[in-house]
């Protein structure tokens, strides 16, 4: 639990101020990257995950998805972020390679 990690000191807590000072408000700046394949092996499973890091509350979003196609890439970050969390102001990709067509 979150406790034990603050316990041990595995996470540092901001005292409830900004992680990066650039930004004022959460929401404003996003970071994403595509992670995987987890398991090659598992077809029609979920192989990536989109991971979206907000820079000033710190927040992670994860949603998994099946392929790194451009369309399933689109339909993970649409429906399995913006319209829960609204589009922010600013999105980069931190790696790039990663949002493009399948071979």
């Amino acid at each position: 639990k979150f406790t034990v990690c603050l316990e041990k000191n595995l996470v540092k807590l901001m005292d409830g101020k900004a992680y990066n000072l650039s930004v004022s408000r959460a929401w404003e700046r996003v970071y994403m990257d595509i992670l995987g394949p987890f398991n090659p092996m598992a077809e029609g499973k979920f192989k990536y995950v989109l991971m979206v890091y907000d820079s000033y509350s710190r927040y992670v979003m994860v949603v998994p998805f099946e392929n790194k196609r451009g369309d399933t890439v689109a339909e993970a970050l649409v429906f399995g972020v913006f319209l829960k969390m609204g589009v922010p102001e600013s999105c980069t990709a931190t790696g790039g390679v990663n949002f493009g067509q399948e071979p």
